[in-house]
This record gives structure tokens, sequence and C-alpha cells, in this order.
């Protein structure tokens, strides 16, 4: 036994992971606009864009998500059979699935059905 594994054999604690966001298309393709909404969408969850995990992926693949996260959101991407705007788990993940960024910015209705997907998914 190493001097290292001595001193630190106890877990001190424990970090969450985060919650990670998926995008249809790489942050360097997000429009300032896309990410003022992101961050808004954030915000009202209590959540800045520093305290999320946001990658890009171009086909859904929630079994490659590093540290596996509790809480997943999508944007533009789909999982067959599965509505967007509704708050379900998936491999112990909670995810919501929502229309890309893009498709978001004009229209109502659909953040009102993305922010009561989100109020189930975090329980607010």
């Amino acid at each position: 036994m190493t001097e290292a594994e001595v001193i630190y054999s106890d877990t001190l604690y424990q970090v969450p992971s985060p919650v990670t966001v998926i995008i249809e298309k790489p942050w360097t393709a997000i429009t300032p606009e896309e990410r003022t909404q992101l961050s808004k969408i954030l915000n009202a969850l209590k959540l800045g864009i520093d305290r999320v995990r946001i990658i890009h992926q171009s086909s859904l693949d929630l079994n490659k998500l590093v540290d596996s996260p509790s809480h997943v959101i999508v944007f533009g991407l789909t999982l067959a059979g599965v509505n967007p705007y509704e708050s379900l788990t998936v491999s112990d993940k909670k995810v919501v699935l929502a229309d890309s960024l893009t498709s978001l910015l004009p229209d109502d209705a659909a953040k009102k059905k993305l922010w009561l997907a989100l109020k189930a998914m975090f329980g607010l």
C-alpha cells in the first residue's frame, strides 16, 4: 500500500455530476441569441451556464454520457418513441427532449411546454 492510498483511503466528499445539456450542433455554431435563450432557461432553474455540462451529439446516445448525470436536457435531437417536452427517466437519468434552440427562439408555446417539463423534472 502506498502512502497516497493510506492518506486518501476515505471518501471525503462526493461531487455530484452536473446537469448535462446536449445540443445538436457544436458550441461554436450556436448563435448569441441561442446562447442567451439557453442561459435564460438555465437561470430559471437556478443553474448558471457555468454549472452545467454542455456537449454536442449529432445523434442522441445517452450511453456515451460521462459521469452518468442525473438530469439531461436535450435540444434538437430525438429518441424513438419519446415525445418532446415530457419528463421521463431513462437508465436512472431524468431526461427532457426539446426542439432545437433555434426553433425555440420564436415559439412561445414550445417554451411553455419546455418550462412545464423542466419543472416536473426538477420538482419545482
